[in-house]
């Protein structure tokens, strides 16, 4: 959708995505994504936005005056993976351009006492950024030996770490117990079309690739309940088909009525 490194009109992206047109994030009610937007001048109104080892890059929550708090755009930051939306962070430069940096992964956060717009000290929250690619691809993987309900736990267990570091670590680790998750539940036939999976791999499992159903793109962690394990040829279809939107839409139903029995 949008090319790291390359410049847009803010009022384009609008435009094309919806959301607010101010403020440094932008909800767009139609669309599964959250748009973050980052400028050098934020500092004179209570952000702190920088890169860390240009892997993690710390992004200052909404809200100008007093702590900040986790309603509207920071709460869809929050919640991006269980939500199924997709962080897309651009850089606002000089006469409405801005730069897109790419599409984020939030691994956690933390708070820093910082003031405020009117010089006030006050809790704000920084949420860590990390680059989509920086965790992995989306790789047609094998099923685990862990029975489904463990794989479930697994899948939905919060990322956790001491450090960055141990943060990245783990979210790369969830990022493919989902998959292993949603390939078992599965059970080797498509999600999408109800038909076996066309091969079985060098290790004697169905070949079936893990299709984000809300997002954009793959890859990165997600809940399971937007993550299907499907067949190549629908994976191609619930992307690029006419008919995406409608393929995308029955998975939806289906994903969600597998879950609702683990949940019953």
């Amino acid at each position: 959708m949008f090319t790291p490194g390359q410049l847009y009109e803010r009022a384009a992206i609008h435009e094309r995505l919806g959301g607010q047109q101010r403020g440094g994030i932008s909800t767009p009610r139609g669309a599964p994504v959250a748009l973050l937007f980052t400028s050098k001048t934020g500092a004179a109104y209570g952000y702190h936005d920088r890169w860390i080892d240009d892997q993690v890059f710390l992004f200052t929550g909404a809200g100008q005056v007093g702590d900040m708090r986790f309603v509207r755009g920071n709460a869809a930051i929050r919640d991006h993976a269980r939500d199924g939306k997709d962080l897309l962070l651009f850089e606002q430069m000089d006469g409405g351009v801005c730069r897109f940096v790419g599409q984020m992964v939030s691994i956690g956060h933390r708070f820093e006492r910082l003031p405020d717009r009117d010089g006030n000290v006050r809790r704000a929250i920084l949420f860590e950024l990390a680059r989509l690619e920086s965790l992995g691809s989306d790789r047609p993987g094998h099923r685990a030996s862990a029975d489904l309900a463990e794989l479930r736990r697994r899948a939905l267990a919060a990322p956790d770490g001491e450090d960055l570091t141990a943060r990245l670590q783990t979210v790369r680790e969830r990022s493919r117990d989902v998959r292993r998750y949603v390939l078992a539940r599965a059970g080797g036939v498509c999600e999408a079309c109800d038909k076996p999976a066309p091969f079985e791999t060098a290790e004697g499992e169905p070949f079936l690739e893990a299709h984000h159903i809300r997002r954009l793109s793959d890859g990165g962690p997600d809940n399971p309940r937007w993550v299907a394990a499907v067949c190549p040829n629908c994976h191609r279809r619930a992307h690029y088909g006419v008919d995406a939107v409608e393929v995308n839409g029955k998975l939806s139903k289906v994903v969600r009525a597998k879950e609702a029995g683990f949940e019953a």
